[in-house]
């Protein structure tokens, strides 16, 4: 089923630690990407990167970054929507897939 959102979540934006491809590639263990948010000061959760999947990690990582402007831009759509500004809605979702 479809997932609803309850509670809040911690405001974007947010921001992860860089993560080196190289490190990642030769490390035996696991390693760890850091997401933050207000400017750095707050940690908001981590991910961790296996050996071999270093550029599907960097992926994720801009997506979770990414995940508070998602929300905004999919409300910003439902709002339109449920308005009859079908237009709009239209609008907003290629602005969304574009990146904007």
């Amino acid at each position: 089923g479809a997932l609803k959102m309850d509670g809040t979540h911690t405001p974007g934006p947010w921001v992860c630690n860089s993560l080196n491809s190289n490190q990642a590639e030769q490390e035996e263990k696991p390693t760890r990407i850091n997401f933050y948010a207000h400017g750095g000061q707050e940690s908001i959760g981590c991910a961790y990167v296996v050996r071999g999947d270093v550029e599907k990690a960097k992926a994720n990582a801009r997506l979770m970054v990414i995940a508070p402007d998602l929300l905004a831009a999919g409300e910003a759509v439902i709002s339109c929507w449920e308005s009859g500004d079908l237009a709009g809605a239209v609008r907003h979702l290629a602005l969304i897939i574009q990146g904007e």
